[in-house]
């Protein structure tokens, strides 16, 4: 959540949800495989919010052009945030 939605970098929120969606699944496999089949069974809706959470991400971030700074007032713009003008002078 802090890389998506406050540090704005979905790419890293990407990975970082396809690196737990991966583990948790390899550890359903493996506790379902060799402990006991219930423990597995149990952490499947876990894997499946997983992926898509890692879904939404990747999607989120391939529609905004993996850019999700403010439109106004971010990352060294100057102006009123929101209000159409930057620098004295009105957007068209």
């Amino acid at each position: 959540m802090p890389l998506f939605y406050g540090l704005n970098r979905p790419i890293l929120a990407t990975l970082d949800a396809a690196a737990l969606f991966g583990i948790n699944g390899y550890l359903a496999w493996l506790w379902g495989t060799k402990v006991d089949a219930v423990s597995g069974w149990l952490l499947a809706p876990y894997v499946a919010w997983l992926g898509f959470a890692t879904y939404l991400s990747y999607g989120t971030g391939y529609l905004n052009a993996w850019d999700l700074s403010p439109m106004f007032g971010g990352r060294g713009r100057s102006g009123s945030a929101g209000t159409g003008v930057e620098g004295g002078r009105k957007k068209l």
